[in-house]
């Protein structure tokens, strides 16, 4: 593992030889050597571990039968982060959750519940009181995008984790946050009270919240009646705080839809000046032709954006915040936007 010379925080995994499986580790952003796989799978399926941890292990390869591995106790390792997983709890007979440090430990730890159960059987069980705590960034300065229940607007929400300390209220996905937390969750409402409720989360002002992380979110303007862009901090807040501004369109503006120009030519075309300004005064501006721009923060984040000129997607550094719409998370997302066809924002002048 060489997390490189760079101070991000970035989740990876590596090969372990000497253990014969994949382990995660923090990745500094830069330089590093290949032995660097941003998923477990990849991790897998580059350095051929075989058989998977849910097999039965022969003795003579120094591997533990998966009975074996469900009578270990829970080991958080020497690290000091705080990843929730999944250990397989023998005196309880149900797989439970705690807190891994990051590195060592041993094979009685799960990513998921469902992981666990399928390897040890058992139920899991968790205090649901967990979903009412605060999201807490902890005392670490990474930079994790997790899931936690907000109980102020009753939903999963994401937030920033620094990577160590916080609480139990730290999902890796919406959907798990969502299953643990779904009794704290309120029951769908009829017609007309839903509408009601939509109102009301509308009609909140945009907060972002006390952390300092820069989430690029929207919210509806009420006194505007359109949905705006913010920068959500990545704890707390309230409801009216969406991740697209489809999304936010869609729960506040009932019929109005979203106006989008789209080229079925199988490359971006270059922008003419009748691109610019169409007729009635509306400005069009091809997302995949803007520049990659950093923005103003100063965190070190991968991220992909378009190249009119070589009509690819590359990989660019993004501070965190502001930049613009030629950013994307992953190069599928990039190709799936940019390759193909040319998607427009829409400005009224």
């Amino acid at each position: 593992q060489d997390s490189g010379p760079c101070r991000g925080s970035i989740r990876r995994w590596s090969y372990d030889a000497s253990r014969g499986f994949c382990v995660e580790f923090t990745y500094g952003g830069c330089q590093g050597n290949s032995n660097n796989f941003e998923t477990r799978e990849a991790c897998e399926a580059k350095c051929s571990v075989s058989p998977s941890r849910n097999d039965v292990l022969p003795i003579s390869s120094g591997g533990l039968s998966s009975n074996a591995i469900c009578n270990l106790p829970q080991d958080t390792g020497p690290c000091r982060a705080q990843l929730p997983r999944w250990a397989f709890d023998a005196s309880k007979g149900q797989c439970v959750q705690f807190n891994y440090g990051g590195c060592r430990g041993n094979e009685n730890n799960f990513e998921t519940i469902q992981e666990c159960e399928a390897a040890c059987g058992g139920s899991g069980t968790m205090d649901t009181s967990q979903c009412h705590l605060p999201l807490e960034t902890g005392k670490c300065r990474g930079y994790f995008k997790k899931w936690g229940f907000d109980a102020s607007s009753g939903q999963c929400i994401q937030f920033i984790y620094g990577g160590c300390g916080g609480n139990s209220n730290n999902f890796e996905t919406k959907e798990a946050c969502e299953q643990q937390c779904r009794a704290s969750i309120p029951m769908p409402l009829g017609e007309n009270d839903n509408l009601n409720a939509i109102d009301s989360v509308c009609k909140l002002m945009k907060d972002p919240g006390p952390c300092r992380g820069s989430i690029s979110r929207w919210a509806f303007d009420s006194e505007r009646r359109e949905c705006t862009e913010f920068f959500y901090g990545g704890c707390q807040g309230n409801g009216n705080n969406f991740e697209t501004r489809d999304a936010c369109e869609a729960k506040c503006l009932g019929n109005f839809s979203t106006v989008l120009s789209i080229s079925s030519s199988p490359v971006v075309p270059p922008i003419s000046n009748n691109d610019h300004v169409a007729r009635n005064g509306i400005q069009q501006i091809s997302v995949c032709q803007l520049p990659h721009e950093r923005g103003e923060c100063i965190a070190y984040i991968p991220r992909w954006g378009y190249n009119a000129q070589s009509g690819k997607c590359v990989q660019f550094i993004y501070g965190g915040c502001g930049g613009n719409g030629n950013n994307f998370e992953t190069q599928e997302d990039c190709e799936k936007k940019c390759n193909g066809k040319s998607l427009f924002i829409i400005i009224f002048m």
